[in-house]
């Protein structure tokens, strides 16, 4: 699936029955909160100018595994909850990072952010992979 206009992601909303795997926003900057909620078979979203992760954003996206884009500066309220795959965001130029933004995604292995202001001490609950090798800096 490629969006190539922001306005397009409403027509995402409430169609979490879809089989979507791929996702690609050449042209987005901020996701909107719950846009993916519960879209269960993304598994990859590229998305090169995105610099806002909204709340909820990908909440219980059980299958994503990766978020790539070189600008994320802010990630949302529990804006990954439960993404049990998630094992690799670009973190680089993260500088919020707000309360169980990554809650429950097991898999998680690394997030650094040479750029971080602000994050909340429940940022990361039950990221088991992430703490075991203490890969938060």
């Amino acid at each position: 699936l490629i969006l190539f206009q922001e306005e397009l992601l409403h027509v995402l909303e409430n169609q979490s029955d879809k089989v979507i795997q791929n996702v690609i926003l050449p042209q987005t900057k901020s996701i909107k909160k719950q846009i993916f909620n519960k879209f269960n078979t993304i598994r990859y979203c590229y998305a090169p100018l995105l610099y806002n992760v909204g709340n909820f954003s990908f909440y219980r996206c059980h299958t994503l595994k990766k978020l790539a884009g070189d600008n994320i500066s802010k990630i949302g309220l529990q804006a990954f909850i439960e993404c049990k795959c998630l094992t690799s965001i670009n973190s680089s130029n993260v500088k919020v990072v707000e309360k169980g933004a990554f809650q429950a995604c097991n898999t998680l292995r690394e997030f650094e952010s040479q750029h971080l202001e602000e994050i909340d001490l429940s940022a990361f609950p039950q990221c088991y992979c992430l703490f075991k090798n203490s890969q938060v800096s």
